[in-house]
């Protein structure tokens, strides 16, 4: 059987959306996979751009204009870099990434509070890190500003 014919064999045409469905085996994102040659397992939505449209150049990603895992469709799909397919997918509104900066990061291990003292500290950072069990290093990232940015300043010696 033929490449094309195999795809298509797992595909159910949807007539509302004009999505061609991957009724095959999933991953865990719920895109179809397929293998190819008996060996590479590949995405079923990438095999069907590249046998109805053309190669997929190096670095690119096969996205999907309808925001549907399973379709394979090559109408609904698009050729974009990996900087595409994000922006696309924020420009949907379909960014799920909860907010984890400071405290509301689950491994957090101090406070906004604890951040503001350090920064406001006469003491230097290897004081700091042992009076507050904390790296020295990530002390030293907390006052650069490369760690806790979204953290307003406070003027120096000032703790609030």
């Amino acid at each position: 059987m033929s490449t094309i014919k195999r795809l298509m064999a797992k595909v159910e045409m949807d007539p509302n959306s004009g999505c061609w469905l991957w009724t095959g085996a999933p991953s865990p994102g719920g895109y179809g996979e397929i293998r190819v040659g008996g060996r590479v397992q590949t995405g079923a939505h990438r095999l069907s751009y590249t046998l109805h449209v053309g190669p997929i150049p190096p670095g690119l990603h096969v996205c999907h204009a309808c925001d549907t895992p399973p379709c394979v469709n090559p109408a609904h799909l698009w050729l974009g870099t990996a900087a595409d397919n994000v922006a696309d997918k924020v420009a949907k509104g379909r960014q799920r990434r909860p907010d984890h900066r400071g405290e509301r990061h689950p491994r957090a291990r101090i406070t906004e509070a604890t951040v503001r003292f350090i920064r406001a500290s006469p003491l230097d950072n290897k004081q700091l890190a042992k009076m507050l069990a904390y790296p020295a290093s990530g002390i030293c990232s907390i006052r650069a500003g490369r760690s806790w940015a979204h953290v307003a300043r406070v003027n120096q010696g000032e703790y609030q």
